[in-house]
């Protein structure tokens, strides 16, 4: 009877790892494709996520894998034997054996298969160009009509920003406008805005831990934009009191941390009126607004011509906005719309 659960329990050992193989390459298989079809996947998901099919296939195939390895040696050379020690440890041991291996192997092979898309859209996804219908990542339109207007706008200068990010620059500028702000700077103007920056950081220092932001409901709604960082925003919340932004600015990912970098203030703004809102600060603020933006799910967002060709949440143009590096330096100014060093 040994003899026989000894030659089936080392077949059934070795079926059961090749199943265990089939399985875990199907789940990657499965993943692959997955982030082919969705290229903002990446930026939202860790290293195994359950919700994924292809991680769960994967885990399976680890599972089936480790049982297999375990059966078949232990009912080959354990199996039978007086050793109490030798019964109980070698069970154990194989299980040690192959989870270690197979969760090393399984970690390279998905940090291989993720290696290109992280390079390719850095800093999560991108802000992209939607076409009609199909709401897919195209940076072409089809047509001209198709076309986002551009006003003119005050373009950033290219040669600070790294060549990678340089298309994903030029697409979210296309959306950017920044009209000229004229009027004045004063002695009182730079004592109000020392004034201004310094209760800015006092009252957003708390929000340097992300966690705390959230829990007081800001919202992500955007990725990590070469320039501007990743947006928060919470609702209901408007104004130029320094130490309650509209919109808090961080730079990194979920998986990495987030780095809280400035923040950003709204005022309203009338359609078709581009002069920036008078304010305590004068020439100093690089009031900007935003147009033709759809915001998607899981913190993403795309350009969209139209409101049909936005799968989410669409703003034809958003109020003024202003930044302020309160917690990075940015060559560019504390006012300005960009920070060359958030790349």
């Amino acid at each position: 009877m040994t003899e026989l659960l000894q030659e089936r329990g080392f077949a059934a050992g070795y079926a059961l790892m090749v199943l265990g193989v089939i399985v875990l390459l199907d789940g990657l298989a499965v993943d692959a494709w997955l982030h082919g079809d969705d290229e903002t996947l990446a930026s939202r998901e860790s290293l195994f996520t359950l919700s994924n099919p292809g991680h769960l296939l994967i885990f399976l195939g680890l599972a089936i894998t480790i049982i297999g390895a375990c059966v078949g040696p232990y009912t080959r050379w354990v199996l039978g034997r007086r050793s109490v020690m030798i019964s109980i440890a070698a069970p154990v041991v194989a299980i040690v054996v192959a989870a270690s291996s197979s969760a090393a192997f399984a970690t390279a092979i998905s940090n291989m298969s993720h290696e290109d898309a992280s390079h390719a859209h850095d800093h999560d996804t991108t802000v992209v160009m939607a076409e009609p219908q199909d709401h897919s990542h195209n940076l072409e339109p089809e047509s001209p009509a198709d076309t986002v207007d551009e006003p003119p706008h005050d373009a950033h200068d290219m040669s600070n920003v790294l060549p990678e990010h340089q298309a994903t620059v030029a697409l979210a500028e296309s959306t950017m406008h920044e009209p000229p702000n004229e009027q004045s700077v004063t002695a009182d103007t730079l004592r109000f805005a020392e004034q201004f920056l310094a209760d800015s950081r006092a009252g957003t220092e708390k929000y340097r831990d992300v966690a705390v932001a959230e829990a007081d409901g800001y919202i992500r709604i955007t990725p990590d934009i070469p320039l501007i960082g990743a947006h928060f925003f919470k609702p209901g919340l408007e104004g130029l009191d320094p130490a309650d932004p509209s919109i808090l600015l961080y730079t990194g990912s979920d998986e990495e941390g987030w780095t809280l970098a400035g923040a950003s203030y709204t005022l309203p703004k009338t359609p078709g009126d581009d002069t920036p809102p008078e304010t305590e600060l004068g020439g100093l603020a690089g009031w900007h607004y935003h147009s033709n933006l759809c915001f998607l799910a899981g913190g993403n967002v795309t350009i969209a011509a139209r409101d049909e060709d936005c799968a989410g949440v669409y703003v034809a143009e958003t109020g003024w906005l202003l930044h302020a590096w309160t917690w990075s330096d940015s060559p560019e100014g504390v006012f300005n719309h960009a920070n060359s060093l958030l790349q």
